[in-house]
């Protein structure tokens, strides 16, 4: 990998340690690396070459520094170029992120080869003409009042859901919004999407496991206020009872680096239960 970006989350990182350690560790061993230029103002990296979200195409990686929401941020830009993401860990439940800040030295290793590709779908969300990549979930809510969606899938109605909201959740999803709102845990390699109801009114309301093969369709029941469409917990767009939300699988996809001995059963644990 000749060309490295080092994107660093300033309000995780906020006395900038994790990246100057990271930036020590690269120099040292003489490989070539850029800065996010959100770091161009910073002092100690006067000399050091920046990019933009314009040179994403051009990165054979990018070093992540903050959680899985800083992994976010660059998602979609890495997804379209087939740019390989590595994520530091600086953030709180970390199921993103591969290596901890004690074990910083473990770049070295992968950037050297010793890597597993941990390949992750993203889908891709239609409203309006516009077109979104979601690594995690789309999500379909209520602006003020409960809500009323209809989910059909392949064009045929599965459910009608008064609730406060509907997510469409990857496997990678599955163990973020989905999960606190009932979801199943699945596993990565799954080639699945999640529908999950959010505070459902009705007792048989339950998630609903579709083949990624799938086409989604939500809408808006009449007589029902607006709602709003979020990407990634980013608020998109609008919605009324003219607008039909499709999701299906994106041609796009995330290569994730991992260590060769890291499983994502283990990270589970972790994660969720602090056993190993």
């Amino acid at each position: 990998m000749k060309n490295i970006g080092v994107y660093t989350n300033l309000s995780k990182d906020t006395d900038l340690e994790v990246t100057k350690k990271l930036v020590a560790l690269l120099s040292n061993n003489n490989i070539n690396f850029q800065l996010f230029d959100t770091l161009k103002n910073e002092h100690s990296f006067k000399n050091f070459v920046f990019f933009t979200e314009k040179d994403y195409s051009k990165l054979d990686l990018v070093i992540t520094i903050g959680g899985d929401g800083t992994v976010l941020n660059v998602v979609k830009d890495c997804g379209k170029y087939n740019t390989k993401i590595l994520a530091i860990n600086k953030g709180t439940k970390g199921f993103l992120t591969e290596i901890e800040l004690e074990n910083i030295d473990k770049v070295l290793d992968i950037i050297n080869g010793n890597y597993a590709i941990d390949k992750r779908i993203l889908i891709e969300v239609c409203l309006k003409n516009n077109k979104y990549l979601a690594l995690n979930e789309a999500f379909v809510s209520r602006k003020t009042s409960m809500t009323c969606l209809n989910a059909k899938i392949n064009d045929l109605l599965v459910d009608s859901y008064q609730c406060d909201g509907l997510l469409v959740a990857t496997p990678t999803g599955s163990t973020a919004y989905s999960l606190s709102a009932g979801g199943p845990i699945i596993s990565p390699n799954a080639s699945v999407m999640c529908i999950t109801p959010v505070c459902s009114h009705s007792l048989r309301s339950k998630p609903i496991i579709v083949g990624d093969t799938d086409t989604i369709e939500i809408t808006l029941e009449q007589s029902y206020e607006d709602a709003i469409l979020t990407i990634d917990g980013v608020e998109v767009d609008s919605i009324n009872v003219n607008n039909t939300i499709k999701i299906k699988k994106s041609s796009h996809s995330i290569n994730f680096l991992r260590l060769k001995e890291s499983s994502f059963y283990s990270k589970l644990l972790n994660r969720l239960h602090g056993l190993v």
